[in-house]
């Protein structure tokens, strides 16, 4: 059974020598790498979700930073 991921993500460009700064930042642990070179091909269905989500954003019905973090921090401690 797959778990769920808690821990931050960090974004990081690596010049293939040293360890980059976001790295030196993360607490020890385990973690997963991988490259974000090309980015996936989305299905119809998936473009057009993020087209109706761009819409309502632009209609002002998006959820302030704070109040997303508030709940997904909430369902997280479930």
């Amino acid at each position: 059974m797959l778990g769920l991921y808690t821990r931050s993500m960090a974004i990081l460009t690596w010049n293939g020598t040293d360890v980059p700064d976001e790295l030196r930042s993360l607490p020890p642990g385990q973690y997963v790498i991988s490259t974000t070179d090309e980015a996936p091909v989305l299905t119809a269905e998936e473009e057009a979700g993020l087209a109706k989500a761009l819409k309502s954003l632009d209609r002002g019905e998006g959820i302030a930073h704070g109040e997303v973090m508030d709940r997904v921090g909430k369902l997280l401690r479930r």
